[in-house]
């Protein structure tokens, strides 16, 4: 409402632990050339959507990054974009005396296929998508509907359940 007014505190802790890390693949080797933004965000004890973010640092060209940590124990992960040629196999558990990490990536190297029908035609025309699920873990992608109404996921290896929505 016009003229009126609020007060808002926060709680900020001090980011005084340094720690370094890269990005690599399963086997060890750096991922470089890849755009991604690692975060950390507070272990939390049971089920609860909210991430609690702490920090956060853009990978660079070489799949280095660095941030610095508030005391405690925090789980690291990393963001991608959605056309992104791996996916984050697990968050990696650090604690603020930690000072290197490594976060490993897995290869999207398996394609998930197809065309959406409607009455047994092809639902082409629709402004859609289709998302893969991981049925271990959390993993997740999507791709839009072709106008034809094919579609084409790029996702790691394992079983993924699909699910779609059109508009």
């Amino acid at each position: 409402v016009q003229g009126e007014t609020a007060e808002v505190s926060f709680q900020v802790a001090k980011a005084a632990s340094p720690i370094k890390g890269s990005v690599v693949t399963s086997d060890g080797a750096t991922v470089v050339g890849i755009e991604g933004w690692v975060y950390a965000r507070k272990v939390k004890e049971g089920l609860n959507d909210d991430l609690d973010i702490v920090a956060e640092a853009r990978v660079d060209e070489r799949g280095r990054f660095e941030m610095s940590l508030p005391d405690g124990e925090f789980l690291l992960g990393i963001w991608l974009p959605d056309d992104a040629p791996y996916s984050m196999i697990d968050e990696t558990l650090v604690h603020s005396d930690s000072s290197e990490v490594t976060i490993k990536l897995k290869a999207n190297d398996a394609t998930i296929s197809g065309t959406l029908t409607l009455d047994g035609q092809p639902a082409s025309n629709h402004v859609g998508e289709v998302f893969a699920v991981a049925t271990i873990g959390e993993e997740w992608e999507s791709a839009s509907v072709n106008k034809d109404g094919s579609f084409e996921l790029q996702v790691s290896a394992g079983n993924w359940v699909l699910l779609y929505k059109l508009e």
